[in-house]
Parts: C-alpha cells; sequence; structure tokens
C-alpha cells in the first residue's frame, strides 16, 4: 500500500516548484504571503475588538503570544499594542493609535 503525496505534489506540481511560482508572479514568497494575509486579519480584529492581544494571537492560531507581537512589530513598525504613562496605546490605523 502506497502514501498518498502531499497535496502539493498530486498533480504532479511540487511545493517548491509552487513557491517558486509565486515568488516569479509577486515578489513575495509563501511565507510573506502568509504573514500578509496573518497580520491583515490581526489589525481588522484589534480594530474592532476589545480582547487581550494574547487571546487574539491564539485565535489566529499563534500559541506564544510573544511571537504575535514580534511579527507585528517587524511588518507594522510597532506592537499591537504598547504602554505609555501609564496608559495603554492599542495600534489603529497606519501612523495612528487610539487610548484604552
Amino acid at each position: 500500500m502506497h502514501a498518498q503525496p502531499p497535496p502539493g505534489r498530486r498533480g504532479g506540481a511540487g511545493g517548491g516548484y509552487l513557491s517558486d511560482l509565486l515568488k516569479k508572479e509577486t515578489g513575495k514568497n509563501t511565507q510573506e504571503h502568509i504573514h500578509y494575509h496573518l497580520i491583515e486579519r490581526a489589525k481588522n480584529i484589534l480594530l474592532a475588538s476589545d480582547e487581550p492581544v494574547s487571546a487574539i494571537a491564539y485565535d489566529l492560531g499563534i500559541e506564544h503570544p510573544q511571537s504575535f507581537g514580534t511579527l507585528f512589530k517587524k511588518k507594522v513598525g510597532m506592537l499591537p499594542f504598547t504602554q505609555l504613562n501609564g496608559q495603554v496605546l492599542v495600534w489603529n490605523l497606519p501612523g495612528q493609535i487610539k487610548l484604552n
């Protein structure tokens, strides 16, 4: 009995081929696309929710909130929340923050 090949290999198109094609067509690799869509979802949730960032990270499939914070800061330029003079500043729109 033979095991089924992974989904990317069933049609003869390997994962490497699909990744290379994506990079060629868009200029971004697979991980960059995943991160982009993950951060966009996170932004929308942060804007509409009062949930703790750790709960939002977990809902997005990230077990460790620190990893989410690091990725968010790398892609957006700031943490999803920051404390300033005792007030919590939450990311809102590019270049803007809202006070909680």
